[in-house]
């Protein structure tokens, strides 16, 4: 958020009990615009101290303040589900259990250290727990034979229409660097530069990569702890070649998950979330090429956590033949369509589910997690 240029000390009809300052300042962090900071007396209380940048989005997230409050008046022990579009569940990995750590419940242990800024640190196990989380990550590489990838995790803005965006993409994090005037900007998903390291060549069926790197993006929420950041780490597995082998190179990525998810005994599911970002461009170039996609183009796995939430901690992606037809990527067999898959791992995500689920003693963690945890 940019320095708040508004301060008022507002009242609400009905005061917040102190019991509920926690659950309502939680779910205003992750329902606002991310442009106004709400500040309620641990007492709790009617009274409330917004700081917001502009006008705008304090009348905005006002109303938005409000609306939970007179949602937890209505429905004060569960969430209004009936105004919750209803998820399209694949598969359902392992039910939920009946209890969860709340998000306090973390960053009051000593795994986690939470800042004035709201950012919070990890320590010890749950430090531990990214790095050795990325090494199994990589274990899928391995069984893929993937080539091991690094670039520097910027776009060029000349980048940007190969990958699907815009400049004016909204999601897109700008690097500012004392005033430059260079257009670059913070990857937002780490196979892109993959697939600008493959122009203009040929690549041999079934080539796969792995890469891991620092993502930003911006999607116009206010950042809560390891929920939703605006940076954050991601391991990726990618694969180039015909149709079928992507496709299977997809559903391996999607089994190595489902064992690691038994491993960790977490409870998790799959959901459908067909939003191919890379095909929003409305470009007459764009609309000139052949682009075909897969019935289904993504699956998402998302974690349960606190408070009836869960999180995408994966998602496995086949792009088609969008990124061999934009950056002219060719098949080494002549006139093989080369299509395109990522399997991608949101590491800090699974940290926070991990603690969620099975909480801030590491000593009652399942052995699978204490196995992995074993040379850390």
């Amino acid at each position: 958020m940019a320095s708040p240029a508004i301060r008022e000390i507002r009242r609400l009809n009905n005061a917040i009990d102190a019991k509920e300052v926690s659950d309502v300042a939680y779910k205003f962090n992750s329902a606002s615009s991310g442009n106004t900071d709400v500040r309620i007396p641990a007492e709790g209380g009617n009274t409330v101290l917004i700081r917001s940048s502009d006008m705008t989005s304090l009348e905005c997230d006002w109303q938005t303040l409000l609306a939970i409050l007179a949602e937890r008046k209505a429905k004060p022990s569960e969430d209004n589900a009936k105004d919750k579009p209803k998820a399209k569940v694949v598969q359902l990995l392992h039910k939920k259990r009946d209890s969860y750590f709340s998000y306090k419940d973390i960053v009051d242990s000593p795994l986690c250290r939470l800042l004035p800024n709201g950012h919070v640190v990890l320590l010890d196990e749950a430090a531990r727990l990214l790095h050795a989380l990325d090494r199994e990550f990589l274990q899928l590489a391995q069984q893929e034979q993937a080539h091991d990838f690094y670039a520097e995790p910027f776009w060029e803005q000349e980048d940007l229409q190969g990958f699907g965006y815009q400049a004016s993409d909204k999601n897109l994090c700008g690097v500012n660097h004392l005033g430059s005037d260079d257009k670059q900007f913070w990857q937002i998903a780490v196979c892109d530069n993959i697939w600008k390291s493959l122009s203009n060549s040929c690549i041999e069926e079934g080539t796969c990569y792995t890469s891991k790197g620092t993502c930003c993006r911006h999607e116009g929420r206010q950042e809560f702890l390891l929920e939703r950041m605006k940076s954050f780490s991601m391991r990726e597995v990618v694969c180039a070649g015909k149709q079928d082998s992507v496709m299977e190179f997809r559903n391996r990525s999607m089994h190595f998950v489902n064992k690691l998810c038994e491993r960790f005994e977490l409870d998790a599911y799959y959901e459908e979330a067909n939003d191919p970002f890379f095909l929003e461009s409305d470009s007459e170039q764009d609309k000139s090429l052949n682009i075909q996609v897969p019935e289904i183009v993504k699956f998402e796995l998302r974690l349960n956590i606190y408070n009836d939430r869960s999180l995408s901690a994966a998602s496995f992606n086949v792009h088609g033949n969008f990124f061999a037809q934009k950056l002219d990527i060719q098949h080494a067999e002549g006139k093989a369509d080369v299509w395109t898959s990522c399997s991608a791992f949101g590491i800090e995500r699974w940290v926070w589910a991990i603690l969620s689920q099975h909480g801030v003693d590491p000593k009652k963690w399942p052995k699978g997690i204490l196995a992995l945890l074993q040379g850390y």
